[in-house]
């Protein structure tokens, strides 16, 4: 937060106030009880094509909107707010292949990275995933 004042007749006026703006494209945010739906979200990656098999954990949003917050400096910044991870057993580039078959490819991607790059969330906020959907519904079974 920036704070600007001026001296008037004397007197310190306060002028304006900037603050940064922090824009966060979100993806598909799950709470703890949402892992139980991956039995049926895994046997049919169709249902998530739509969100690009993006996800990000309620845990891990609050974490990176508090980075958000405490950071100054940012000015206007764009971010994503996604999982390292696709929500599918399947490659990324099976799913790619089997959904987005005419969408470029623009860079080498893992074998499960997300399509939504968290790359600058990463880079500017220090931001790192702590609830990943893999150990999630391993823990529940």
């Amino acid at each position: 937060m920036d704070e600007t004042y001026i001296r008037v007749k004397g007197e310190w006026r306060h002028l304006y106030r900037a603050a940064d703006k922090d824009c966060s494209r979100i993806g598909n945010v799950l709470d703890p009880e949402d892992y139980q739906k991956f039995s049926v979200w895994l046997k049919n990656p169709a249902l998530r094509k739509r969100i690009a098999w993006s996800y990000i954990d309620g845990r891990d949003l609050a974490a990176a909107c508090r980075l958000g917050i405490e950071k100054d400096g940012l000015g206007y910044t764009v971010m994503n707010v996604a999982a390292d991870d696709v929500s599918s057993n399947r490659p990324v580039a099976e799913l790619l292949k089997t959904y987005y078959p005419n969408v470029p490819v623009k860079k080498p991607l893992g074998e499960f990275e997300t399509l939504l790059s968290n790359e600058k969330l990463k880079r500017l906020l220090g931001w790192q995933q702590a609830y990943r959907w893999r150990e999630q519904v391993s823990s529940q079974s």
